[in-house]
């Protein structure tokens, strides 16, 4: 089995096969993919279900591991040997990143300790869960909550307003505004302001599983709040 198979099994949540598979060939465990990450990577950003067995079946707990799971202690220990760490992008994303998508306040705190930089575009990590403990962190560190970032120009607000991983994002984004965010910026394609990116999601859900009254009240909420910065 290759390395690309061995991970579609870990989103999928499938363990019985992914135990047979490491039995096979346990140097899957370890293996990384093209964007720099193993299963338990893998596991974290699309099943996190799968990761307490790969970590009983021995996947290590390097440094995105020991902040997203507020391993504290493991974490200022890798820390301590080597500071470098603490701006790693080996996965792809930073380790700063990687705890503000996953709430990790006090992770991401000692991150900032060892020289992790709150500028490298972790808000839009915390703002695509609407993590207002993340993103508070952010923002008293020193992020600029009106950094431009992904592929069409978007801020920490754009992102927010999709509402992607989160039912609500009010809280987020009114965070965002109480931190100086240009409420009426828009996106550098397409030239959308927030309240458009609100109207043409929910537009776009509309009718799919997505469509839940839980988001449509989200939707509801944001739109309602995004109406007074309107020009």
């Amino acid at each position: 089995m290759d390395i690309s198979a061995f991970h579609e099994l870990v989103r999928q949540g499938n363990e019985p096969r992914v135990r047979a598979a490491l039995a096979q060939a346990p140097g899957l465990l370890t293996a990384l993919n093209a964007e720099g990450r193993s299963a338990i990577h893998v596991a974290m950003e699309d099943n996190t279900t799968m990761t307490a067995p790969l970590l009983e079946l021995g996947a290590p707990v390097d440094v995105v591991v020991a902040a997203c799971l507020s391993r504290h202690l493991e974490l200022r220990s890798l820390l301590e040997r080597d500071t470098a760490l603490a701006r790693d992008r080996a996965t792809g994303l930073s380790v700063l990143g990687w705890a503000a998508y996953y709430g990790a306040g006090e992770s991401m705190a000692l991150l900032l300790k060892y020289g992790a930089d709150p500028n490298d575009g972790s808000l839009f990590c915390a703002a695509g869960v609407a993590s207002v403990d993340s993103g508070r962190v952010l923002l008293q560190a020193g992020a600029d909550p009106d950094k431009r970032g992904c592929d069409d120009g978007a801020t920490a607000v754009h992102v927010a307003s999709t509402m992607t991983y989160t039912d609500r994002a009010l809280p987020f984004v009114e965070l965002l505004a109480s931190g100086g965010a240009d409420m009426r910026a828009r996106t550098t394609v397409g030239n959308y302001s927030a309240l458009e990116i609100v109207r043409r999601t929910r537009q776009r859900e509309e009718g799919t599983s997505r469509d839940t009254p839980a988001r449509r009240k989200g939707f509801d909420e944001l739109e309602t709040y995004l109406q007074k910065f309107a020009s």
